[in-house]
């Protein structure tokens, strides 16, 4: 029971302190950094959440890792050129 609740608690606790470190530098920045730095940052908190809930072992990281990324990036190019202009 107790290792089920271990990595989504510390994806949790790994957003949280990231939200709370970043939060402050980006009010500094213009609108347009603000919101790439964001997306960035969404990006990253993604793949902490998904490689902690995933649970693989190094040879399967190896693997997946790479057609994560393509897959990440294609979606990325399917979105509609608009989408993020806001």
């Amino acid at each position: 029971m107790l290792g089920s609740l271990r990595a989504p608690l510390l994806a949790t606790t790994l957003m949280a302190v990231l939200v709370a470190f970043t939060t402050p530098a980006l009010m500094q920045e213009k609108p347009a950094d603000t919101m790439e730095l964001l997306r960035q940052k969404m990006k990253a908190d993604k793949k902490l959440v998904v490689g902690a809930n995933m649970d693989l072992t190094e040879s399967e990281a190896q693997r997946f890792w790479p057609v994560y990324e393509n897959y990440q990036r294609d979606l990325q190019e399917d979105q509609p050129a608009h989408h993020g202009a806001y």
